[in-house]
C-alpha cells in the first residue's frame, strides 16, 4: 500500500543497508553494525545497486552516503520517502555545509553524520534509530 507508513516486520530481525562508495568506509560500517546488532548488513557501493536491493526487500535502517554515483544519496532518499520503502535513514557526508545537512533532514533523513565520524558515534546513532523502528 503506497500511502501506508513503513512498518518493521516484527517476525524478523532488523534489516540494515549501508550505501557507501568508499570500500574501506563501507566495510567498516558493515563490520561495526554486524557486531553491534548481530544481524547481516547489506552493502551497496552505488545508487543503482541500492535501488535494486530496496526493490527486493525492506530495510529498517539505511546508512546512506550523500555523494554516490547516480542516483545520488539525496535522490535515493527522496525516492524512498515518496514510496515509503525504507524505515530510518542516517545520512553521511564529507561536506560540512549546513545547507547539505538541512537538505538531507528536510527530505526525510532521520539523522546526519559528517565524515570523518567515530564508529562508536555511528553505532549509537544506529541503535537510536532502530529502537524507534522497533517500538512503532
Amino acid at each position: 500500500m503506497l500511502d501506508a507508513p513503513y512498518e518493521h516486520d516484527s517476525s524478523s530481525t532488523a534489516r540494515i543497508l549501508a550505501v557507501e562508495d568508499e570500500p574501506v568506509i563501507g566495510e567498516a560500517i558493515v563490520a561495526a553494525l554486524e557486531i553491534e546488532f548481530g544481524v547481516e548488513v547489506d552493502l551497496a557501493a552505488d545508487g543503482a545497486t541500492a535501488l535494486s536491493l530496496t526493490s527486493q526487500r525492506s530495510y529498517d535502517l539505511v546508512i546512506l552516503d550523500w555523494s554516490l554515483p547516480p542516483p545520488t544519496g539525496l535522490e535515493l532518499l527522496k525516492h524512498w520517502r515518496q514510496r515509503k520503502m525504507v524505515g530510518r535513514v542516517i545520512m553521511l557526508t564529507a561536506w560540512s555545509e549546513k545547507s547539505i545537512r538541512d537538505s538531507a533532514l528536510e527530505n526525510g533523513a532521520d539523522d546526519f553524520l559528517t565524515k570523518p565520524f567515530c564508529i562508536d558515534e555511528l553505532r549509537l546513532c544506529a541503535r537510536k534509530q532502530l529502537l524507534h523502528v522497533i517500538k512503532h
